[in-house]
């Protein structure tokens, strides 16, 4: 605005200019008279000359081109103004102005404890893992990513607007609940079916090919389209973070117990009749945290095991040698691995427990029991009496 008031005031001179300059002309012509007589013939010719060219010049000018070219000067200069003006960016571009995502191929990229390759290794990313920079360098980035601080080498990293462009097209989209308690329903609107209540910061992958309507959030839940209120989500990129080398030999163990399961499951077990017992009461969220465990637990070995598991959890909660609650059950320290190995709170995060899992804990907290009172679980390679189920023993050591 200022730069256009300045040619403005510019154009107006230039103008002001040229009228002075036909003013001062017209003096020249009175003052070539009074030379002719007062001076020489030289002199006197030299002053006329002079006039008469500039008022042809004067004659001639078109005051339109004048015009236009200051017209045109301003334009430029105003085209230029406005390219130098920053790009005001939004919420989610400022976010990844501050992260990198790990670019390693099938690899891994070290996170070290200081920024040299002979440094001890602290955790790991692979590819698409995303961290927030702390401090970047020429060659080594000081970064944050879950439970990791360290250094990466830049080269394997992507950062900023690359990370960005990477994340939109590799990441999914999910609606992250800023409540708690948020209803998922059936349709959108508010007399919509309840399907799940999502607990704060919980989320849900968004449904990018539903129709939009105005005030909801399409998402999927159980293989379907629901709908949850925009006012108590946010809508961002989901992503994984970097792994410490604890968790990371939690999960190796875990996973040779797995296999373990599976060598073993061909064994034959005592069999138990299922029963209906006294259920007890939870809330909401307690059937969002044993319904995410059963899916970290036994997610793909059936409802049977899942049902197993969620009695075993309740077998707990009503026995006085143990915490009487789900949570305080499941977060009872050293008895449940994807709690000590993290995979527990990136279930909950996401929203990855099937309805297969939710159906199992609503069943266990009724009452029902398949496992014959059993107060623990483990591979069947544990040695143990009891009840088997898809490579998992339920037993009652206790007793």
């Amino acid at each position: 605005m200022l730069n256009k008031r300045l040619l403005e005031g510019a154009s107006v001179l230039v103008l002001a200019g040229i009228l002075s300059l036909g003013s001062a002309l017209g003096n020249a012509k009175e003052q070539s008279t009074n030379t002719a007589v007062d001076a020489d013939s030289n002199q006197s010719q030299e002053a006329t000359s002079l006039y008469a060219g500039t008022t042809d010049y004067l004659e001639n000018l078109d005051l339109n081109s004048v015009a236009a070219v200051t017209v045109s000067v301003e334009k430029e200069d105003l085209e230029q103004t406005t390219a130098s003006e920053p790009k005001t960016l939004t919420e989610e571009e400022k976010f990844w102005q501050t992260r990198l995502i790990a670019n390693i191929g099938e690899s891994t990229l070290n996170v070290r404890q200081k920024a040299s390759k002979d440094a001890d290794i602290v955790g790991k990313m692979t590819t698409g893992n995303v961290a927030r920079i702390v401090k970047k360098g020429d060659a080594w980035t000081l970064i944050k990513s879950g439970n990791v601080e360290g250094y990466v080498s830049n080269k394997y990293c992507l950062f900023e607007a690359d990370a960005y462009d990477y994340a939109k097209e590799n990441f999914d989209t999910v609606a992250k609940s800023t409540v708690d308690g948020l209803r998922v329903r059936e349709s959108a609107s508010a007399d919509g079916e309840v399907v799940k209540k999502l607990g704060k910061g919980k989320s849900l992958k968004v449904d990018a090919d539903a129709k939009e309507v105005a005030g909801w959030v399409a998402v999927v839940y159980d293989d379907k389209t629901c709908y949850v209120s925009a006012d108590y989500v946010k809508v961002t990129l989901n992503y994984d973070t970097a792994l410490t080398v604890e968790e990371i030999a939690e999960i190796e163990a875990a996973k040779k117990a797995e296999e373990a399961k599976k060598a073993d499951s061909g064994k034959n077990y005592r069999k138990v009749n299922t029963v209906q017992g006294e259920g007890i009461d939870y809330t909401d969220d307690e059937l969002y945290l044993l319904a995410s465990l059963l899916y970290r637990e036994a997610g793909g070995q059936g409802y049977q095991c899942q049902l197993a598991c969620g009695a075993v959890i309740v077998n707990r909660v009503k026995d006085s040698r143990f915490p009487n609650n789900i949570h305080d059950v499941i977060y009872q320290p050293g008895q449940y691995g994807p709690v000590w190995s993290g995979s527990l709170a990136r279930a909950m995060e996401n929203g990855s427990a099937t309805q297969s899992c939710y159906d199992a804990a609503r069943a266990a907290l009724s009452g029902v029991d398949n496992t014959g009172g059993a107060l623990g679980f483990q591979g069947v390679s544990c040695g143990y009496d009891g009840i088997e189920y898809n490579g998992m023993l339920f037993y009652n050591i206790w007793d």
